[in-house]
């Protein structure tokens, strides 16, 4: 399996302690949340959306060919 670059925005990064890691040996998003919340338990009760390759996704989505995941935390304004 391939690295996965994780970058972190705003409340996000601010709880994990960071704006990027890496990760590797993750097949799909639930995966990856669940190792992401393991390492960082800051995160663990946050909402945040998650973006594939610049694209937001909903619900999990198989990380194969992925190079980039980006955590974003809940936008507000209009």
């Amino acid at each position: 399996m391939n690295n996965i670059n994780i970058k972190a925005f705003g409340i996000v990064a601010e709880k994990m302690e960071t704006v990027e890691t890496a990760v590797k040996n993750v097949s799909d998003v639930e995966q990856l949340l669940k190792q992401l919340k393991e390492t960082y338990p800051a995160i663990k009760d946050l909402k945040f959306t998650v973006a594939v390759d610049q694209k937001h996704i909903h619900g999990n989505m198989d990380l194969a060919n992925t190079k980039e995941v980006a955590l974003l935390p809940p936008f507000s304004g209009g």
